[in-house]
């Protein structure tokens, strides 16, 4: 059984928020570097097919758009 879930408050200065979606940017291409040994990791990570590394990139992008750091044509097209 996992533990209650707490959730503790971070603050971020503006400069830690303005390289936060250049830090996801560089996650998900490193991911996209070498799909089949880290698509592997992460299959053993995760322990669900469900959840690969497109997803993971999926959400890695989300997060950048939400965070002004990209227009979205990753996500919806040009």
């Amino acid at each position: 059984m996992l533990p209650p879930l707490s959730l503790a408050w971070i603050s971020l200065t503006d400069a830690q928020l303005t390289c936060m979606p250049s830090m996801l940017q560089f996650l998900s291409e490193w991911l996209a570097r070498d799909p089949d040994r880290l698509g592997t990791s992460l299959a053993e990570f995760a322990g669900h097919p469900a959840y690969g590394l497109g997803e993971l990139r999926g959400d890695l992008e989300r997060f950048v758009f939400l965070l002004g750091g990209s227009d979205g044509e990753q996500l919806f097209g040009p």
